[in-house]
């Protein structure tokens, strides 16, 4: 069992370092969630806190990431909300607009056809709590760093159209919208589908 362990502990390290060197390891957060479970060793305390120790390590080094340019845009809270959605101070399911690793769930039957570019609508729910509104959906086949990208080109394009909302474009020609934060931090973005 004490092998096994350490195995399990050398195999967890070793992914966290592969994420941390990554330059794109924003787009990653969120991956070391449930290495716990990855290495079966659920029911091992001190492996349970060495993940939960390196897991903060990456969440801290992703907001200071090289895929940010300096410009600190993005939070780990940002990354939360778009990956994985979240349950809100009031309850109430919010985010999730990529189909990442974990986090929401698509409620089988809602998916709406995507659109020109990619994009589409379903309804989805965050631990169990339905989202009153839809979801709109990054293209399927992006990944989290062509997901980022995206949100990147339409900040630099933005305009105002709300006292915090914002709308851009990106350079696939998907619309963005995006709440920015009292500090100009993305608060959340999202693709608008077109019917």
């Amino acid at each position: 069992a004490a092998a096994h362990v350490n195995n399990g502990i050398k195999k967890g390290t070793a992914y966290i370092h592969s994420i941390v060197r990554n330059k794109n390891d924003l787009a990653l957060v969120g991956i070391a969630q449930d290495i716990d479970n990855t290495y079966n060793a659920k029911n091992t305390p001190l492996l349970k806190r060495i993940v939960e120790d390196q897991k903060e390590s990456v969440l801290r080094k992703s907001e200071t990431s090289n895929f940010n340019s300096g410009n600190g845009k993005y939070t780990t809270g940002t990354m939360k909300h778009i990956y994985h959605g979240e349950i809100n101070k009031r309850g109430k399911a919010v985010g999730y607009h990529h189909e990442s690793m974990m986090g929401g769930k698509i409620i089988q039957g809602t998916e709406k056809k995507p659109d020109k570019n990619g994009v589409y609508m379903a309804k989805i729910e965050v631990d169990g709590v339905k989202k009153i509104a839809d979801s709109s959906f990054f293209p399927k086949e992006w990944n989290r760093a062509d997901v980022l990208k995206a949100i990147d080109e339409a900040y630099q394009t933005k305009k105002q159209i709300g006292s915090n909302k914002f709308r851009g474009i990106s350079a696939s020609g998907i619309k963005i919208e995006m709440y920015l934060n009292k500090d100009g931090t993305i608060a959340t973005a999202y693709p608008l589908y077109k019917k």
